[in-house]
């Protein structure tokens, strides 16, 4: 019987990457593809670098994250973080919360809970103002300026999602930095969930124009995510769209979501997208990852299912 459920399982696996593979292999137009996505994900959007007052096409992918969220069925969205150029806000009541928040994302669509990083440029104002913002609105959701949110998924089984202030990682107080890194490594040790993500505003990995790879995460971060089966690390402060894999781990750059730059590809690149605004959609399943990148315009630019 034993034998017999892991061969059943395999064949599970089995054939929700051969249906994501066929899906990807479409590269339809978003309106065209819709229909074809399953409906039983855990299913969410992931925006970065976004907050410009509706301009450098902010407004334009705003709309593509609604169509997208109501063909997806997107239950939520996350933020890598510059939620607000470019000094952040400086209360829960200045005007950016309306002109780069409240007025861009209008759809009922995107009217789902939000979860935020900060990042450098939110960091120029008051942070906690963006903690605190969670006590205004109904969907800003962000208890604290690092946290762990938990997800079930279809079918069973947990997906748990740590999000991190990078921005205290790397220029904060050594006190205020060793602490978060022991709240993380705490989490991810005790944590039982089918899928492990950690969500920050700087990339490990990146081949950014502007930015690129972070030393002190690749040297601190990396290990804890290999050391506890992390599958996937979320950011953006560069302002393109990235996949790239390291030892098994993913590393997605959704920071596209208004002004972008040039990017580049190097030896992990899977995908590398610059000077094209955008977001990306995420779908899961106890078994199955499945990632589509899409653009301004509404095009799917790249997409890639992972197995569990």
């Amino acid at each position: 019987m034993k034998v017999q459920a892991i061969v059943t399982r395999r064949l599970r696996v089995a054939l929700h990457l051969i249906l994501a593979a066929l899906l990807l292999s479409a590269a339809l137009p978003l309106q065209r593809c819709f229909a074809a996505t399953p409906a039983k994900v855990l299913s969410f959007l992931v925006l970065g670098d976004w907050g410009r007052g509706g301009a450098n096409l902010q407004r334009e992918v705003a709309g593509q994250m609604a169509k997208a969220a109501a063909a997806y069925g997107a239950q939520f969205v996350i933020s890598t973080g510059d939620n607000f150029y470019e000094d952040g806000v400086s209360s829960v009541n200045s005007a950016a919360w309306r002109k780069s928040f409240e007025d861009v994302y209008t759809q009922p669509e995107l009217q789902v809970p939000w979860y935020p990083t900060v990042g450098n440029h939110d960091h120029r104002g008051n942070v906690q103002a963006q903690v605190d913002y969670s006590r205004k609105s109904s969907r800003w959701r962000m208890p604290s300026l690092y946290y762990n949110v938990t997800q079930q998924l279809p079918g069973g089984g947990l997906a748990e999602f740590f999000f991190l202030d990078t921005e205290l990682l790397l220029n904060g107080s050594g006190h205020d930095a060793n602490a978060q890194w022991r709240w993380l490594e705490a989490g991810l040790a005790k944590s039982k969930a089918d899928w492990r993500v950690v969500v920050g505003h700087h990339p490990v990995y990146s081949e950014g124009s502007m930015h690129g790879n972070t030393p002190e995460l690749v040297q601190k971060l990396k290990p804890l995510l290999d050391r506890y089966h992390v599958q996937l690390y979320l950011n953006g402060h560069d302002h393109d769209l990235q996949h790239i894999v390291v030892d098994g781990v993913n590393y997605v750059t959704s920071g596209a979501g208004s002004s972008t730059r040039t990017t580049r590809s190097g030896p992990y690149s899977r995908f590398s997208l610059g000077s094209t605004s955008g977001f990306v959609w995420m779908g899961m399943t106890r078994d199955s990852l499945t990632a589509r990148f899409i653009d301004w315009r509404g095009r799917e630019r790249y997409a890639f299912a992972q197995a569990r």
